[in-house]
């Protein structure tokens, strides 16, 4: 699935003026992924135009320029011109750089800081948490008392983030104060999802009210319709948990670090011996349990 974007946004008339002298701007994604969301709401808050790529195969080897792009094999993977980049926050830092205006971060240092702090724990810490929320329900990794239990501590868990998040949040607007920004960026995709999994936060909270906000603006409003659509072809498909032998969901850093925290081990070396899990490129052969 292919398509273009153009933005309407009224910022873009001279960010689009630098778009047109330069190398097109592609991205790898998958329209229900919070990091490639980030990184489309980024381009269409900076007003430029890009062009979206499904790649042909998720969480596996590919023989098209994805893999090239991303060795992970993992959404997003962003392409302009000589730059070849994965990883959603560098990715979001060269748009920033490469199209300084409207800038996302803060001139204030300290406010700089706690911004991409929060947008880290986010990124890392929050984005395990609906990681390991598909694994139980989507793959049906783990199941009974089991999958209970591991439900419980993942609720736990992410009230306690969301706790944090809201003192980073205090009485600002934005996570980067007055203005819209690369923590709002990071975060909004992630705290929707979560919300769309039944783990708040709750609807009374600052943080609820400030989603409510952000949701408001035209380039979140796109991207979220359009992993609405994502959503809804997923599901069209039937149970996502009969993938292929061949399909592997990728246990990198924190999200392995996550199932083993909330007491899920078992489910790791499960996959193991069933060869349907991998972990951070480079990764190597290993020998079925």
């Amino acid at each position: 699935m292919q398509h273009e974007y153009k933005s309407n946004n009224s910022q873009a008339t001279v960010q689009e003026s630098y778009a047109t002298m330069a190398d097109q701007v592609v991205v790898y994604e998958h329209p229900v992924s919070p990091y490639a969301q980030s990184v489309k709401i980024a381009l269409r808050e900076k007003g430029i135009d890009f062009k979206l790529v499904l790649p042909s195969v998720l969480g596996g080897s590919t023989p098209d320029t994805f893999k090239i792009a991303n060795p992970r094999a993992e959404v997003p993977a962003f392409i302009h011109g000589n730059a070849t980049l994965f990883e959603t926050s560098i990715i979001l830092e060269y748009i920033n750089d490469t199209w300084p205006s409207p800038p996302l971060f803060p001139a204030d240092p300290i406010r700089k800081a706690d911004a991409s702090l929060a947008a880290h724990v986010a990124l890392t810490q929050y984005e395990a948490l609906m990681w390991a929320c598909a694994e139980i329900r989507l793959f049906k990794r783990a199941e009974g008392a089991l999958a209970a239990k591991l439900e419980r501590n993942i609720q736990t868990i992410a009230t306690e983030l969301q706790t944090w998040l809201e003192q980073k949040l205090g009485d600002s607007q934005y996570f980067s104060g007055l203005e819209f920004g690369y923590a709002d960026i990071c975060i909004t995709p992630l705290i929707n999802s979560s919300i769309g999994s039944g783990l708040g936060p709750d609807k009374n909270s600052k943080l609820s009210a400030w989603l409510q906000r952000v949701k408001e603006r035209s380039s979140v409003r796109i991207t979220f319709d359009e992993a609405k659509a994502g959503l809804a072809k997923m599901t069209a498909l039937g149970d996502i948990s009969k993938r292929p032998s061949t399909f592997k969901r990728e246990y990198r850093d924190h999200r392995l670090d996550l199932m083993i925290r909330i007491g899920g081990i078992g489910v790791v070396t499960e996959g193991l011996k069933k060869d349907n899990v991998r972990f951070s490129w480079p990764d190597v052969v290993r020998e079925k349990l």
